[in-house]
């Protein structure tokens, strides 16, 4: 079977028709393409190891598997679809994907995030760390645009928590920082409870302004030069900032609905913003 064939799988499951990763790709060269559905695909196994293994030490062996794969996949001899596809790949950097993984365990390592500083180094072992692979990929000439695709992932990672927040909590996670708990009096038996009480709603709000200062700080720190090769990652954080927008203007209804964007309307954002550069 061929690289190409072993890895249509993952691509389907991946970036679905439909999907805001499907409509951020439309622009990019196939090559290129099917690399970036590699990274977030890599994302995707992270997230099952750590959702379906909740022991340790299988969590752990699966992890160090990965960690093995890389090293397998920059010897020339990976294993798996996902390290096969980006084995052509010379601009990642093996450092980061093995920090990839390291982040893997902070949701089994720690119940709650302390502080916002927390938050922003969950943000980035969630989503940073793929949207910079990605950056290298795509190609970039102004180093700033980096800090900017750093932005614009932990604007698309708050949105995230945001709307997974009663997934999260049914698994036993919260990753709203507990200084922001405190602030607005929540407590975690509220959150169990479900009660969209005034006091969550204006954390969420706290949150949804947090996520949304990110993804306007990212779009103005990517150099103009650099816009169009970027463009992906602008697309898919611009489609995760009008859900934003959407569940704001719902009245945060996520505890017990789940806020989306139809196709039509993600076609739309992705070629008004790439109408704009």
């Amino acid at each position: 079977m061929t690289i190409h064939n072993a890895f249509i799988e993952y691509r389907e499951q991946t970036a679905p028709r439909g999907s805001a990763l499907y409509y951020s790709l439309l622009f990019t060269p196939k090559e290129k393409r099917d690399a970036i559905i590699a990274l977030h695909a890599f994302s995707n196994e992270l997230a099952k190891i750590t959702e379906q293994n909740t022991e340790k030490t299988i969590l752990q062996a699966k992890l160090q598997w990965w960690r093995q794969e890389w090293q397998r996949m920059a010897e020339g001899k990976a294993q798996h679809p996902i390290a096969k596809t980006l084995a052509s790949e010379k601009s990642l950097s093996p450092a980061l994907l093995q920090e990839w993984i390291d982040g893997a365990l902070i949701k089994l390592d720690s119940d709650h995030l302390c502080t916002e500083k927390d938050l922003s180094f969950f943000c980035y072992r969630e989503m940073g760390i793929c949207a910079i692979l990605s950056a290298y990929i795509l190609g970039f000439q102004q180093q700033r645009s980096l800090v900017g695709v750093q932005d614009l992932a932990e604007s698309i990672a708050l949105v995230d928590i945001m709307t997974h927040l009663a997934i999260h909590l049914r698994r036993g996670w919260c990753f709203l920082p507990l200084d922001w708990l405190e602030q607005y009096q929540v407590t975690e038996e509220h959150l169990q409870a479900k009660n969209m009480s005034p006091e969550l709603k204006a954390l969420l709000q706290q949150l949804s302004n947090h996520a949304q200062n990110k993804f306007k700080s990212g779009l103005e720190k990517i150099a103009r030069e650099d816009k169009t090769t970027l463009l992906p990652i602008i697309i898919q954080a611009t489609i995760t900032d009008k859900l934003r927008q959407e569940i704001v203007k719902a009245n945060f209804p996520i505890l017990h609905e789940q806020i989306s964007l139809t196709p039509l309307r993600k076609l739309f954002i992705t070629i008004q913003t790439y109408c704009r550069l």
